[in-house]
Formats: C-alpha cells, structure tokens, sequence
C-alpha cells in the first residue's frame, strides 16, 4: 500500500524523488499524469507546512469558477477567496492529520487533467475518504479549478 504521509505521497522506489527534487510552484513542466501526481504532493504539502501563500498559488486565478466541496461541516465554497480564508482558519488552529492513500488514479488529456485518490486518516481508518482533483494547464503550469472531498458511503 503507498500512503499520504504528513501531506506526502508515497512513490514506489523506481520513481522515487528527493524533496530536492520536488518541483517549484510555476516551473513549467510537461502536462503528464506525472506532474499531476506532484500537483497533488504539492497540494498536500502546504497543508503539511501550513503554508496557504503557497497553496494559493497552486488555484486558477482567473474568474471563470472555482468549486471545492468538503467531506467537512461548513468548509464548502464556490468562491477561491472564501476557501482561503477558511483553510486559514483550519490551518491556524487545527491539528494536520496523517492520511495514507489507498487508491491514486490520473487522467490527462491535452490541458486538462483529474485525479482521483482514497484516503484514510490515520487515527480513524473509517470511513474513508475520496477525493477528486480538476486542474487545467496554465502555461505549461497545472493549477486547481476544482476539488471534492467527501466521505465514502460504501466505506
């Protein structure tokens, strides 16, 4: 099983990366399920650092939508301004829990691509929980237009 350890996906050894090596945030790279896999390390990784500056940065920003729907109570939002603010307000205050990644799935097609992945937090395996990540190539760059988490019913 590979896991999402404190905010990391877990490579199998024949790919596996330094964080030296980890890519920086507006490095063009090739649009492949790969570098979808480190937007989704990326991703995680800010909340590991509670870093929301850097999470920002890995959003659209645009003004043509962003979506986020939570497997958490009030944490839904259509609007990237009002996601920020409340994952500041998690990331201030709450405890960043562990999560192993069961199941890792991409998708890319030209700019678009999506990842799918169940997670389990560690201090509760049940339910788990999936997730569902959209990100459109900005410039040779993916960012985020939509994310979905919620818990799954077939647990």
């Amino acid at each position: 099983m590979r896991g999402l350890v404190l905010g990391q996906w877990m490579r199998p050894a024949s790919t596996s990366k330094s964080s030296a090596a980890v890519w920086d945030i507006g490095q063009n790279v090739e649009m492949t399920d790969e570098s979808l896999i480190d937007l989704f390390d990326r991703y995680n990784q800010c909340f590991y650092n509670r870093d929301a500056d850097q999470l920002r940065d890995l959003y659209v920003d645009d003004d043509q939508g962003f979506v986020y729907f939570d497997n958490h109570p009030d944490c839904d939002s259509v609007a990237l301004d009002d996601h920020l603010a409340k994952v500041e307000g998690f990331l201030s205050g709450d405890q960043v829990v562990e999560l192993e990644t069961e199941v890792l799935s991409t998708s890319v097609s030209g700019n678009a691509g999506c990842l799918f992945a169940l997670v389990r937090y560690v201090d509760r395996a049940e339910p788990p929980v999936r997730m569902s990540l959209f990100a459109e190539s900005n410039n040779s760059v993916w960012k985020i237009r939509h994310l979905h988490f919620s818990v799954d019913p077939n647990g």
